[in-house]
């Protein structure tokens, strides 16, 4: 087969054409079948200029491989690994050196998982189908990079680490010392921006696969080094890079080995406030819901530490209800019902509160939120008086029992001044948790509808509120609905 029979089929599967594209299938697929396929498209990968028809060619060298592993002869195996480290040696296409990685990662995983799998075979007594024969190169090459005073060198070994990471995690825990040694020393001493993502991305995979207890200690001292670097990379990478820098949190989250995370929680807690305050171009508002989410989880896995250490609490409560305020909702723009309700901050800080008020100790947390919600409620600001009414929405569901024996006659006073209030947004907030208390809360609350009614009968016949199907007109709807069900 030569290569540029293999190349025309690769192209017509970029064409518009289906009926092409079928055809095109067909014959790879037929192709495929032959001895040279595989080194054929390695060659097409190496030496072909059109980037989109060396990606292809990327893409089926790794199907061929994950689906037809046991197939492929020894020497065309040992071939393609050994060009594979050549090739990614030299690249220089960010994008095909992700494909070379994905292609080293997938064969990695064939050839070295076998020693984890033999160790348990040999406590089983028997013996393993699987005939590998490692990849001694792989690792040779791996370990030569990372001590390289070049950084370039320095750089690639940690992406080839990185790699081996994720696709064999459990086979580089088995080299946990030098491992660890590795990572520490290269968190601290930051040769390089990519340096450092790439150790984290090592540390996070392995937490991942982390099992053992004797590894703990060695993982909980690295965590205030890590915690650096990652406030340090979101520093000093474009906002579009920071995607991936908050995987080690909930790494450590997931880890199936408890109390890796606890001695740290202070510290964890406090950078993911900051990135999740940073209101500005330089961080992706995915990212700052990403860290909202981890809060979120602290708080359902480490209620008992928070309630400990109450000092936790109060910045976090502060934090949630600066991002609510300085986060731009609009209520009066017309929406499509599958539109979402509000910015994805907003929504991710509401997450953070119901995970408080399901999990903390009604006793304890809500006399803390009311304590920082009180002063907004009576401020000039009217961010401040939104902001407290969508914390006052986000935490009832959790806590209505212990509001509506302690708060009630205060917080449906409130509720019924936020319907008034003369900001939109302000009001649009109020009957949202006017609603929101009124699905949870029966019994008492019924005698406050007298009041709040002819409120919101007023507000569903203004002008404004007649014609418009914005989330104010939405809200009012449902506060009505919601009170009418009590009554």
């Amino acid at each position: 087969m030569e290569s540029s029979q293999l190349i025309h089929w690769l192209k017509q599967l970029t064409e518009p054409d289906t009926e092409k594209v079928k055809q095109a299938t067909k014959q790879l697929q037929n192709l495929s079948l032959t001895n040279d396929f595989l080194l054929q498209l390695f060659h097409i990968l190496h030496s072909e200029q059109n980037e989109q028809i060396r990606i292809l060619a990327s893409v089926l060298l790794r199907r061929k491989l994950l689906k037809s592993s046991s197939i492929i002869s020894k020497n065309i195996h040992e071939t393609l690994k050994h060009l594979l480290l050549e090739q990614i040696q030299i690249e220089k296409n960010q994008r095909i050196r992700k494909s070379l990685f994905e292609l080293i990662g997938t064969i990695a995983k064939q050839d070295l998982q076998h020693e984890i799998i033999d160790k348990t075979k040999k406590k089983s007594k028997k013996k393993s189908n699987i005939e590998t024969t490692g990849w001694k190169e792989y690792l040779h090459l791996c370990g030569t990079l990372v001590q390289s005073t070049d950084i370039k060198q320095l750089e690639l070994g940690m992406y080839l680490f990185a790699t081996l990471a994720i696709y064999c995690g459990r086979f580089v825990l088995e080299h946990w010392p030098h491992t660890f040694n590795l990572i520490t020393t290269m968190l601290k001493t930051r040769p390089s921006i990519i340096v450092c993502e790439q150790a984290l991305i090592i540390l996070t995979n392995l937490v991942k696969v982390l099992q053992q207890k004797h590894y703990v200690q060695t993982i909980v001292d690295i965590v205030p080094i890590a915690n650096e670097t990652i406030q340090y990379l979101f520093i000093n990478l474009t906002a579009e890079n920071t995607t991936n820098l908050l995987d080690f949190y909930e790494a450590l989250l997931d880890c199936e080995v408890p109390n890796v995370i606890g001695t740290h929680l202070q510290s964890i807690i406090s950078t993911c406030l900051q990135i999740a305050l940073r209101n500005d171009n330089t961080i992706l508002e995915s990212v700052r819901y990403n860290a909202l989410s981890i809060l979120a989880e602290i708080c359902r896995q480490k209620k008992k530490t928070l309630l400990k250490h109450q000092t936790i609490l109060p910045p976090i409560i502060q934090a949630l209800l600066q991002i609510i305020s300085s986060t731009a909702i609009d209520t009066n723009t017309i929406i499509d019902d599958n539109d979402d309700d509000e910015p994805v901050v907003v929504a991710g800080a509401n997450h953070v509160l119901e995970a408080m008020s399901y999990h903390l100790s009604p006793e304890k947390f809500v006399p803390l939120v009311i304590s920082q919600v009180e002063p907004m409620l009576k401020s000039n600001v009217s961010n401040e008086r939104k902001a407290a009414y969508y914390v006052l929405s986000g935490i009832i569901d959790g806590c209505c029992d212990y509001i509506n024996n302690n708060y009630l006659e205060p917080y449906m006073t409130a509720l019924k001044i936020g319907l008034q209030d003369t900001n939109s947004d302000v009001s649009s907030a109020a009957l949202l948790a006017l609603g929101e208390t009124c699905a949870v809360l029966e019994g008492e609350i019924s005698k406050y509808s007298v009041e709040i009614l002819p409120i919101l009968m007023e507000l569903m016949v203004k002008s404004e509120n007649m014609h418009d199907h914005n989330l104010k007109v939405i809200r009012i709807y449902y506060a009505v609905e919601e009170l009418i069900g009590v009554l």
